[in-house]
């Protein structure tokens, strides 16, 4: 007989806005990060590359303050 219970592993950045019916928890642990990297081509505008960094950069800095305040 089902016990109407589930669990799931989701990232935060896929939960969202959770249903007020859901219980959500963190992991406990070591926190977990990831690192991205940008390849460029040597005939890339270099002014072109610093936009596309300081934009990676600022969203970066947008999900690590959501983050903090989960």
């Amino acid at each position: 007989m089902a016990a109407g219970t589930g669990v799931a592993l989701v990232p935060r950045l896929a939960l969202g806005h959770p249903r007020p019916d859901l219980a959500v928890r963190p992991l406990a642990g070591p926190d977990l990060a990831r690192e991205i990297s940008v390849a460029l081509l040597r005939s890339t505008s270099a002014a072109a590359a610093q936009e596309l960094i300081a934009a990676l950069r600022e969203q970066a800095a947008l999900i690590t303050e959501r983050w903090s305040e989960a």
